[in-house]
């Protein structure tokens, strides 16, 4: 089944801002990216699809355009079929359905673009006509009206057309194809976008169809996504080569210059086959805003070690042929189809019912969370927002589309956040939030020696330390504490009955209650056990990870987390797994991170630093010796900085 996902910016053409689409260089769609998150509550205005399912979503000015395999559309939820085919258009504003945007087609639309001009589109899909004229599986049609635009003529496909993009004036059209106007041009190619004449831009060579014990499948690219500058194209589909390199699934491809080339980067991690159903498992693919990583989603059922069922981060600015994602995020059995980057959350949407289930096999694993059809995530380790408006699963969200007024989801089912939505919503921006800063607090700050009795404050500069004083305990039993951070105003601490714990905190008294994180199921596993044996922790925000340390272990380890929605993640990770550059973790007694450095305390009661960025030490080890460190006791297992918020 096609599936069309990523998030892709409103063409919004010709208007004030002066946005002029499909310049030399520049995607003929730059992404909206947004300031926020999202709000949980679809507006109430837009029009529905009767049946079927929607595809598509794409803006052109004040239109929104839906594609889809649907037969019919309404205005409202009770008012009557209005027959339309496979590709209607409405008011962005009012969403009142444009009665004079009446294209005919005879087949269902799988993919939309802006053409470059601003006013007409571009529809790929299972047709041979538009508007009583032969154009088989790719169309031009005008913006107002739904005609076709004269002068384009689609040349002939062996074979299904799933997708469309538009690179400097270029119109990038992927699919199962074998052929092009009789030219051999297999799963990609590139046509004049004003003729729709093929040319030689994109001919890279894809071969290899996967293939299992029990299924075949054509070759095909499935997915395309572009970059906001226009110069990088990455595909997805059923493929083992590209221009004669190992490429399994996923290819990514320079198109800035005068001739598509593929670029140094490579992964065997979709070599694997998942289930045997599945020749190819790649199904949805979305660039972030800034152009430096992309997110793919996959089916495949659950097989360990592999990257099926799950979103997984990619890092564009890398290169080479092994490489490994950033994070992997596991639904435990369930399909991911779609994702889509606003720029501070990466949306993934599927018939999935949990996220974070890395254990998980048709049921929910430790640490999994509940998020039926759509869920938000944290674009640092892929854990989940606390977004969760739900969404009827179906079989797929097949696009997932930001404009500036939000994110339109557009699917198989019609009900979104519990109301009914024909197929496709629009979660507003304005009624969103912003995300939390995760403040961890730069020096000079004041640095928290929990111990016996009222908590002990030093005014801490890097190489100094000043002021002691003590603040209240806040009824706590310090000497239980075996881990903490403070991030935006509240304390994260291990304690020793295995739990980890919460409390706000401004820096003189702590709030009124305690409260546990809700660790999903991670208490029955040997997490428990690192919380109450820890002897340090700190938050890195820049990755959203939480590092610690256990006692008589010499190994950092480390666990994702989100502060935003309190999630920790369902795997353990050793960032370092041994003593090394003059730091002994077994010895370590309370740390926290702050301008690069890693500061922490000993059972010989010194404080020592080391460099410390992107989960790697540099440099040696040393001991703090200015004025008034050497004087105390640094050995605090629940020691923390101030986070200034």
């Amino acid at each position: 089944m096609r599936v069309r996902s990523g998030v892709r910016a409103a063409a919004v053409v010709a208007t004030a801002a002066g946005l002029l689409m499909g310049s030399a260089g520049v995607a003929s769609a730059a992404l909206v990216p947004h300031e926020r998150m999202v709000g949980a509550n679809p507006v109430d205005w837009t029009p529905h699809a009767s049946n079927g399912a929607a595809r598509k979503v794409l803006q052109i000015g004040n239109r929104i355009y839906v594609g889809g395999t649907f037969t019919a559309i309404r205005q409202t939820e009770t008012s009557a079929d209005i027959a339309q085919r496979y590709l209607f258009a409405f008011d962005a504003t009012t969403g009142k359905i444009d009665s004079g945007f009446a294209p005919v087609l005879d087949g269902t639309v799988e993919s939309l673009a802006a053409a470059p001009d601003g006013a007409s589109l571009y529809a790929v899909g299972y047709f041979n006509n538009a508007n009583g004229q032969p154009m088989q599986k790719v169309a031009r049609l005008d913006a107002a009206t739904g005609t076709n635009v004269a002068g384009f003529k689609a040349p002939k496909f062996s074979s299904s057309v799933e997708d469309v993009a538009v690179v400097s004036g270029r119109l990038i059209v992927g699919g199962a194809f074998k052929w092009v106007a009789g030219t051999v041009r297999p799963a990609l190619v590139s046509l004049n976008a004003t003729t729709g004449a093929p040319d030689s831009f994109a001919d890279l060579g894809f071969a290899g169809p996967r293939r299992t014990t029990t299924k075949t499948a054509p070759l095909s690219v499935a997915d395309l996504d572009v970059s906001a500058d226009g110069r990088t194209l990455v595909a997805l589909g059923n493929f083992s080569t590209v221009a004669g390199q190992s490429r399994h699934q996923l290819a990514v491809i320079d198109v800035g210059g005068s001739q598509a080339t593929l670029r140094n980067w490579a992964t065997d991690r979709y070599q694997p086959t998942c289930s045997s159903s599945f020749p190819s498992y790649v199904r949805g693919l979305s660039i972030s805003p800034d152009g430096s990583y992309f997110v793919v989603s996959t089916t495949g059922a659950h097989r360990v070690g592999t990257l099926c069922d799950a979103a997984a981060r990619w890092e564009l600015t890398q290169s080479g042929t092994t490489l490994q994602p950033t994070w992997i995020n596991y639904t435990g059995q369930d399909t991911l189809w779609s994702a889509g980057i606003t720029g501070p959350v990466v949306y993934i949407g599927g018939h999935q019912r949990w996220v974070n289930n890395t254990a998980g096999r048709d049921f929910a694993g430790p640490g999994a969370v509940s998020r039926p059809g759509v869920a938000a995530l944290d674009p640092r380790n892929g854990l989940p927002f606390s977004w969760n408006p739900t969404k009827a699963r179906g079989v797929a969200v097949f696009d997932l589309y930001s404009t500036t007024q939000g994110l339109w989801i557009a699917s198989d089912t019609s009900k979104l956040a519990r109301e009914y939505h024909g197929k496709f919503g629009l979660m507003p921006l304005d009624a969103g939030k912003s995300l939390p800063a995760d403040l961890t607090g730069t020096l000079p700050a004041d640095v928290y020696l929990p111990g016996t009795g009222d908590v002990p404050a030093v005014t801490f500069t890097g190489t100094s330390a000043s002021g002691e004083r003590t603040v209240p305990a806040g009824g706590l039993d310090w000497t239980q504490a075996r881990g903490a951070a403070m991030i935006d105003g509240t304390v994260y601490f291990a304690w020793s009955d295995g739990t980890l714990k919460r409390r706000g905190f401004d820096g003189n008294k702590f709030a009124w209650k305690t409260y546990n994180v809700d660790l999903r199921g991670l208490e029955t596993t040997s997490f428990a056990t690192d919380l109450a044996t820890m002897s340090g922790m700190f938050f890195d925000r820049a990755a959203g990870r939480l590092y610690y340390t256990v006692e008589g272990q010499q190994k950092l380890y480390y666990r994702y987390f989100t502060p935003e929605s309190s999630t920790v993640g369902a795997d353990r990770f050793e960032a370092v797994s041994t003593n090394a550059n003059g730091v002994a973790w077994d010895t370590a007694r309370g740390m926290f991170l702050t301008g690069g450095k890693l500061y922490y305390g000993s059972t010989d009661g010194k404080l020592r630093q080391v460099a410390f960025s992107g989960g790697r030490l540099s440099g040696t080890a040393a001991v703090v010796t200015g004025s008034g460190v050497t004087e105390r006791s640094w050995s605090a297992p629940g020691m923390f900085l101030d986070s200034g918020a």
